[in-house]
């Protein structure tokens, strides 16, 4: 008797690997399976039973089971099944030998491939990846596009510091590492981005699943003030549990801790302001307690202190003057946050499971801040002075659940539903006094108030989401979304004064305060058709959406009612060009409705010379982006190349309406503006000449055209950028790495109520160097960065940087787990912090006070037991 079956994966639409069928009788097995071709299946059994149970399993996939009678047939052909993956993700099979495969949206690397030395993280470990990007504020990206999930061996880890949970990996024990486009949330109606944030996938050796490791790292020193920098950090796993934990404390800035990184290169554009100090810890559980059932949990605690003093210059340019103002201010703030995350998985049956994620956080933050300022018009003469001090606290909590039901068929076909709730809720308290003098008006005002801020927001978010076969290679994706969501914004603002007696009295100030009510209906309905094919595939959509919301000012009992129905259309096409090339077009209609802080006709007077004022009638924006793509790689991954391109032309853009009079005093209302566009496009080039010499080069452009109103002349902004990067690396073993970057930004400015163009002209070289001696357990390392700053808006012209760093560290085990280190950061002590850049009618110029020089001595002992 034979069976002939076909096997295909549930979710990605191709052959699941490693694929072994068997056929059962009786708990006897009287057959297995052998792959014809693609997925095709044949099962042969010497004996004949009138009811058969087949067994089909595959790694990383759930065991699908099904019995069906032979009615005394030998010849059987089965429906198609259908294999789910065990944790959904769009992965591909890697080819032995191969460096890095990309295929379509996934690109895999082996890192083997890559030389890194022993005790070095998995960070290290994904610098070295082609189109990888890792940088202080900006976080990780791949080729310009960024990184914000992460999993290991295909667990999420949802809400867990991804530099932190790096850094508690090594690198030596990672497999592989994929990328990928992130799955669109439930909430996102499945429409396709324009610019879609990616995904990682971290795959360990099987040996790196047993026992545990970890870090313990310390140092400190005294130039000017203390300076500490200390980590600690375990990680435990075995086939059906993880645990990873760490703790960080340091006031160095640095988000890379002591131990963990060498040297942070650091362009001092990017530099922090102030002087922070940031202590954190968090730690991540996950365990298959059975076949069906898994958990996972994360927590994770921060403070942070930071104390910064800047010096900003702005100029504003008026249709028949000029208004320089120069501020000085001190500010000094204090934040704890606790966030936990909980994520539950049944696995219902092969077809069907049950997720359930709840997230818990809470927040408390206080502050101060003074602003001395003076402002000058274009013949020097002052115009306004000013002293604002303000103090505040308060506290954050929010809560939030996901709980959604994934059905699979055995057609192909899937269901889901979700439910999400969500609530906040935020207290501000502040008091703030101002001193303000004007000179056209020959006007001296003082105030002292006291604000109080309540907002509470609970909102209900319900999804359905089916999709069906139409044909082998044609889906049909439908989804339903409600959402529900109530909004309270209870501003009150007091006028503080002394009576008779002195005795501080409040009265409550009408103007600057507000109650608003906000109720928010929405339905949309999302249909999607998708083919895909060896060579292409593509997606059209369109996107229903209805979205009535009322808001109610208790104090004006004035309430308001907007109805919006928008069809919003998408599409997306890929095409595969040879074996290793692809590329990809896409189009999207977005829609924006204003927000409650911009339609409130409230008048925000935080700074009692800036005034921002809401809008009522302010109706919704469309923006219309456009998107291309193009990656090409070598069949070993030793040369990559990818270009995109990204157009977005908005309509009836939110954008402000200024109003600045002699006395140097702004008001600006937010209104509805046509004529507003940005455009970029960019390219990398990488190659490997062998195993030691890496090689990449980029250029990057960027188009903008915004449109604002001052003093009721329209003044249209013209912005363009224009980048290159040049990368060179060298690895001989892990005795000796060099890394060379040089990088040149050119950005353009124009406006129409400026005389003259805003340039400004970026470098930025850095050389990195480690060497090591392993006879004598001695490695030593430099990095310089020279940047330099021409910028036709600082009249100093030309600003210039080099930070310089070094170490020395020496083993002093036999290991070489446990060594000394002493480090230098910016010998030179030049890292100052500067800021510079034109927008719209305004000139900006920013100093501010940075981390700067500071020695560290100390150890670091990496422990391991297998």
């Amino acid at each position: 008797m034979t069976v002939n079956v076909q096997v295909f994966d549930s979710i990605n639409w191709k052959v699941p690997p490693d694929v072994k069928l068997f056929l059962l009788h009786n708990n006897d097995t009287l057959g297995s399976g052998i792959e014809l071709n693609s997925g095709h299946f044949k099962l042969s059994s010497e004996t004949a039973k009138s009811k058969l149970i087949l067994l089909a399993e595959a790694p990383f996939y759930n065991n699908y089971t099904d019995s069906f009678s032979t009615n005394g047939d030998l010849s059987i052909n089965l429906d198609t099944i259908y294999l789910t993956p065990t944790h959904i993700l769009n992965e591909i099979t890697i080819q032995s030998g191969y460096k890095s495969k990309i295929d379509r949206d996934t690109a895999s690397f082996t890192a083997d491939s890559f030389i890194i030395r022993r005790f070095d993280n998995a960070e290290q470990l994904l610098e070295k990846i082609p189109g990888i990007e890792i940088t202080q504020n900006k976080g990780i990206r791949y080729y310009g596009q960024p990184i914000n999930e992460i999993s290991i061996d295909g667990i999420p880890f949802s809400n867990f510091d991804i530099h932190a949970l790096l850094k508690l990996l090594r690198g030596r024990d990672v497999d592989k590492l994929k990328i990928y486009d992130a799955k669109p949330n439930l909430s996102n109606n499945f429409t396709e981005k324009s610019n879609p944030e990616k995904a990682l996938n971290i795959i360990l050796k099987e040996e790196a699943k047993h026992g545990y490791y970890g870090k313990l790292s310390a140092g400190a020193g005294k130039v000017d003030k203390f300076h500490w920098d200390n980590t600690s950090n375990v990680s435990s796993f075995n086939d059906n549990r993880s645990i990873v934990g760490y703790v960080t404390s340091n006031n160095t800035g640095n988000t890379s801790s002591y131990g963990e990184s060498e040297l942070t290169e650091q362009n001092t554009t990017d530099a922090p302001r102030g002087v922070p100090t940031d202590i954190s810890a968090g730690v991540h559980y996950d365990r298959r307690l059975n076949k069906k059932l898994s958990f996972n949990a994360n927590y994770r605690i921060g403070y942070n202190d930071q104390n910064a003093s800047t010096e900003i210059v702005d100029i504003n340019f008026l249709p028949t003057n000029q208004i320089t103002t120069t501020t000085q201010s001190y500010f000094s703030s204090k934040a704890i946050s606790n966030n936990a995350t909980v994520q539950t998985s049944y696995q219902i049956d092969s077809f069907s499971s049950l997720n359930l994620v709840t997230n818990l956080s809470l927040g408390f933050f206080k502050g101060n801040a003074k602003n001395t300022s003076s402002a000058v018009n274009s013949d020097y003469t002052t115009v306004n002075s000013s002293l604002l001090y303000n103090e505040y606290h308060g506290n954050s909590p929010q809560a939030s659940f996901s709980l959604s039901y994934i059905k699979n068929f055995r057609n192909g076909s899937n269901l889901i539903f979700s439910f999400s709730p969500y609530w906040n809720n935020t207290v501000t308290n502040a008091s703030q006094s101002s001193t303000l003098n004007l000179m056209d008006s020959n006007t001296a005002q003082k105030s002292a108030q006291q604000k109080n801020n309540h907002e509470a927001n609970s909102t209900y978010v319900f999804v359905s989401h089916y999709k069906s076969l139409l044909a082998k290679h044609l889906n049909l994706d439908i989804n339903w979304q409600s959402n529900l969501s109530k909004s309270k914004s209870l501003l009150q603002t007091y006028d503080q004064y002394a009576d008779s007696d002195n005795n501080i009295k409040d009265s409550l100030n009408p103007i600057y305060s507000s109650d608003y009510k906000f109720l928010s209906m929405s339905n949309s309905l999302s249909t999607k058709i998708s083919m895909r094919r060896k060579k292409y595939s593509f997606q059209l959509g369109t996107d229903f959406n209805q979205t009535l919301w009322n808001q109610q000012n208790a104090y004006s009992a004035i309430s308001q009612t907007r109805n919006f129905i928008n069809a919003l259309p998408f599409a997306n096409i890929n095409v595969t060009i040879g074996k290793t090339s692809f590329a990809s077009v896409n189009y999207k209609l977005q829609a924006a409705q204003p927000t409650l802080n911009q339609i409130q006709p409230l008048v925000n007077n935080n700074n009692p010379l800036q005034i921002i004022v809401g809008n009522p009638d302010l109706v919704q924006s469309f923006s219309h982006n456009v998107g291309l793509n193009y990656t090409a790689s070598s069949k070993n991954g030793n040369r990559s190349f990818n270009a995109n391109s990204n157009l977005s032309i908005i309509k009836n853009a939110i954008s402000f309406k200024q109003t600045i009079d002699e006395d140097g005093r702004q008001v600006s209302q937010y209104y509805n503006q046509n004529g507003n566009y940005f455009w970029n496009i960019s390219s990398t080039y990488d190659i490997s000449v062998g195993a030691k010499i890496r090689l990449s080069a980029g250029a990057n452009g960027n188009w903008a055209r915004t449109v604002t109103v001052v003093n009721n002349n329209d003044n249209i902004a013209s912005t363009q950028s224009y980048g290159s990067r040049l990368s060179f690396t060298y690895a001989l073993d892990t005795t000796l790495n060099l890394r060379f970057n040089s990088d040149i930004n050119y950005s353009l400015n124009n406006t129409t109520l400026s005389s003259g163009s805003n340039n400004i002209v970026n470098y930025v070289t850095s050389l990195n160097a480690t060497y090591s001696l392993p006879f004598f357990g001695l490695t030593t390392g430099t990095s310089v960065i020279w940047n330099a700053i021409q910028s036709s808006i600082d009249n100093d012209n030309k600003r210039n940087y080099i930070i310089w760093n070094a170490y020395i560290q020496r083993c002093i085990n036999k290991s070489q787990s446990l060594s000394v280190k002493l480090y230098a950061h910016d010998l030179l002590n030049q890292n100052k912090g500067y800021l510079v850049y034109a927008d719209n009618n305004t000139q900006h110029k920013e100093t501010y006070n940075s981390i700067e020089r500071y020695f560290l001595v100390g150890f670091i002992w990496n422990f391991t037991k297998r």
